[in-house]
Order: C-alpha cells, then structure tokens, then sequence
C-alpha cells in the first residue's frame, strides 16, 4: 500500500506543475488555471494524508504486539516506530504545504481533519518508543 502511496505522490506531484505552467493571460484562463491547481493540489495532498492514516493503523498493531514481542527484537520495533513517527510529520508538512492553494472547503476541511490527528499519533508512538525502549535500556 504504501509503496502504491510513493507512486501517486510522485504522480501528482506533476499534475500539480502542469497546471502551474497553464496560461494565465486572460480573466478566463487565470480562472481555469486557478481551479485546475487547486485540484492538482487536492490529489497531491492524498498520498500524505493517506500515509498518516496508514501510519496510524500501523501504530495500534505495534501497540497490540508490544506485549507479544520478543525482547530481542524491541530495538526493531522501536527504530520502526521512529521511522512511522517521522512518516507521520513529513506526511502533516505536505499536506498543509498543499492546503494553502485549494480552493474546495470540502476537501480543505477533510484534509485538515486528518492533520488535526497527528499531535495525538506522535504522541503515541512517542509512548510506544518510550515503553519498546525500555525493553533494552
């Protein structure tokens, strides 16, 4: 899935400079031009909003497994946990580097939504580090 999600980011991301490139001579076509950037924009906030909400499946199976898991392999879960956390961040700073160019409320507020989720998910894998962690030190 996630692999599906770094192919689309890459895709949209030249959506988004086609419809920059557009003409803007006109009254028309700035209007045009500033609805097809707007939905250029949308598609390109997707994969990393979407990867938050991968992260933050992927943070409750850690969570579920931590009592499970051998000791041995803690120091992997914590370093997997790090690379979600940082998923989650880089992921919250494309999204809201997106929302200052799109025009639909709808999808500004649905996109805001799923970044108002990320002080809570680093929160928890910041527990979750902090619990794996003391597995090993």
């Amino acid at each position: 899935m996630c692999l599906a999600l770094i192919a689309a980011d890459g895709k949209s991301y030249g959506g988004v400079m086609a419809a920059y490139k557009l003409p803007k001579d006109t009254e028309e076509q700035r209007s045009a031009r500033s609805a097809a950037i707007s939905a250029a924009l949308i598609t390109a906030a997707v994969p990393p909003a979407e990867v938050i909400a991968a992260a933050a499946r992927l943070l409750e199976l850690a969570e579920t497994l931590e009592p499970m898991m051998n000791n041995s392999i803690a120091p992997d879960v914590a370093a997997a946990v790090e690379s979600l956390k940082a998923a989650i961040a880089t992921s919250r700073t494309n999204v809201e580097a997106n929302l200052s160019g799109i025009a639909d409320q709808r999808a500004r507020d649905r996109l805001t939504g799923i970044i108002a989720t990320v002080p809570a998910l680093e929160s928890q894998a910041a527990q979750l580090i902090a619990t794996v962690r003391a597995r090993y030190t």
